[in-house]
């Protein structure tokens, strides 16, 4: 929906109270062509004064930053915002879409490290003009990159955030984002008979609270709460604990994060900004567990095929996981001459059938067809493909051939008991049979 500049002002505004602290100002990193076309660009506002940094100047994009107060931040963005007219043909002419209410780090591209509202403004580029260059970013002096959208991504977002080639995310976007401060869960781990972790905060402890609620033997139990809250926390659990759910609340009723966490394992804010590659070079190195698992190229329908489905099941069930293909159970990928036997092929036409195949087993294979996607990387000089999956919100999942049903535990896929585990899995009028897992080797 088109949304006039001063409208963003008072939603601003409105953000700022909600958060009890006004930023310091706005720091607006932007991508433009030589000739002064947009590409894409990234205003973050910030609770510390942050010095522009100088233009770096490719060939092919310009790579520019500006620091400003307060005050002149809100008039930068309502003249980058402001309607086109005839008479005024400027390079900036966007479309604001306003979307929703501030987003959890665990659940979506985070920019700032902490929760945060994010706002997109799109450039009308009707006429298709504004392109993005494809060829690689170098000079004299400066970093290379082999794209220009490596060299976007890494001027607007940081490290961690290369693309794999093509075209940068969000390109011919304006991200407004603002982040909120008021709390953040940096970690929760679940070391012996123990929670532990840390929260960031830049108010008051006395006004968030810990909170944890965990699935026994006996049904969900809810430990004392902790308020006010501890820069680091730690809570005993009972030995019939299985999972555990971790919240820190603002008293304000507003959720400042959540984690989900099973003995033996760490949820980090940080892991939520990792790329898909820098996500897969550390599995790769930490080996199989509760979210990882490692496959062989699929040649065909044999036994593999099977135990990958389990594997999607078991994460969607559980807490969602990633699927690497081409990489063996030490976690060194299968190499060139395993991929072209897989693909029967080379290029990215070929990677694009097999993925497209993946696709498909999953959507064919499975009921309900859980979130998920599929995608080639580049790890360690191999390519992977990687099927990453949400928790699931429909529980249970299985697949359609003998309505099999899986959870995670560990490194391996196993049946849940219907009692404790996943009562909804028990049912019988539908079919669903509780089996014995796949153990993830091979």
């Amino acid at each position: 929906m088109n949304v006039p500049s001063n409208a963003m002002s008072r939603t601003l505004e409105e953000i700022f109270a909600r958060r009890r602290a006004v930023p310091a100002g706005m720091r607006l990193s932007w991508a433009e062509t030589p000739d002064g076309k947009f590409l894409a660009g990234i205003a973050m506002f910030l609770d510390e004064a942050d010095p522009a940094r100088e233009t770096i100047t490719y060939r092919s994009v310009h790579l520019k930053e500006e620091w400003h107060d307060l005050t002149a931040a809100k008039a930068r963005l309502a003249e980058m915002l402001a309607p086109p007219t005839p008479e005024a043909a400027r390079p900036l002419r966007f479309q604001q879409q306003l979307f929703g209410d501030r987003n959890q780090i665990e659940h979506h591209e985070n920019f700032s490290n902490w929760p945060e509202w994010v706002f997109t403004a799109r450039l009308d580029d009707r006429d298709g003009q504004t392109q993005q260059p494809y060829d690689a970013a170098v000079g004299v002096g400066l970093r290379p990159f082999d794209s220009v959208g490596r060299a976007i991504e890494w001027w607007l977002f940081g490290e961690g955030y290369e693309s794999h080639g093509g075209e940068a995310r969000h390109l011919r976007e304006l991200l407004i984002v603002v982040p909120d401060t008021r709390g953040l869960l940096a970690n929760a781990r679940w070391e012996g008979d123990r929670i532990s972790g840390t929260i960031h905060t830049r108010v008051s402890h006395a006004d968030l609270e810990l909170q944890v609620v965990l699935d026994t033997d006996d049904g969900p139990q809810m430990l004392d709460p902790l308020h006010p809250v501890p820069s680091g926390f730690i809570w005993d659990v009972p030995e019939t604990a299985r999972r555990a759910q971790v919240f820190l609340v603002h008293v304000s009723g507003d959720l400042m994060g959540m984690a989900r966490v099973v003995p033996g394992t760490e949820v980090s804010a940080r892991e939520h900004r990792l790329s898909v590659t820098a996500r897969a070079e550390r599995d790769l190195a930490n080996g199989e567990g509760a979210r990882v698992e490692f496959k062989p190229y699929l040649l065909g329908k044999d036994d593999k095929e099977a135990e990958v489905l389990a594997s999607v099941v078991a994460f969607a069930n559980t807490d969602g996981g990633r699927v690497y293909l081409g990489v063996r159970n030490d976690g060194v990928p299968e190499g060139a001459a395993a991929l072209g036997r897989a693909i029967k092929g080379e290029g990215l036409e070929a990677e694009g059938k097999y993925r497209k195949q993946i696709e498909g087993l999953v959507r064919e294979r499975l009921k309900p067809v859980p979130r998920f996607a599929v995608e080639f990387i580049q790890v360690h000089d191999a390519r992977v493909l990687v099927i990453t999956i949400d928790e699931g919100d429909d529980k249970p999942y299985c697949t359609k051939d003998g309505n099999h049903v899986f959870i995670r535990k560990g490194a391996s896929n196993m049946r849940p008991d219907p009692k404790t585990e996943m009562p909804g899995a028990n049912k019988e009028s539908n079919g669903l049979q509780l089996v014995r897992g796949f153990d993830g080797e091979g």
